[in-house]
């Protein structure tokens, strides 16, 4: 059961538009780590960020926004204590994930071994025409 469209679209820029990954059962793991991190501020600093990346196509501010890992081009989102790995799609969209709550200096290796394998999962449902609806 796919999402509705209002829930896995987060913001809808001049340049880009930024979307939750979600899988074939309509779980959103990206958008459920943000709601369930209980602090605005968290939602509203990657709110600001995603609007600025998708209005302006201002990519590699370090501090905010930057490369993890260069040969699968996964990105990540970085909001205080929160990561939100992301990769860029065609068609203008970039698609988020998932994430977690930071706990060392280092990048969870597990988190992104998993966001590589959403990113494969997006990229075979999207060749089969199977991960957007139909219209």
């Amino acid at each position: 059961m796919r999402p509705a469209k209002h829930e896995y679209v987060f913001y809808c820029g001049r340049q880009y538009q930024i979307e939750f990954y979600f899988f074939e059962n309509g779980k959103i793991p990206a958008r459920e780590l943000l709601l369930s991190s209980n602090d605005q501020k968290v939602i509203v600093k990657l709110a600001a960020l995603a609007k600025l990346i998708a209005d302006t196509a201002v990519l590699y501010d370090e501090k905010k926004y930057r490369i993890v890992e260069r040969k699968h081009r996964i990105y990540e989102f970085k909001v205080i204590a929160y990561r939100f790995f992301s990769f860029f799609s065609s068609k203008g969209k970039i698609i988020i994930t998932n994430g977690y709550r930071k706990n060392s200096r280092k990048v969870n290796r597990q988190e992104l071994s998993r966001a590589i394998r959403l990113k494969q999962d997006y990229t075979e449902r999207i060749e089969r025409g199977e991960y957007y609806e139909k219209i």
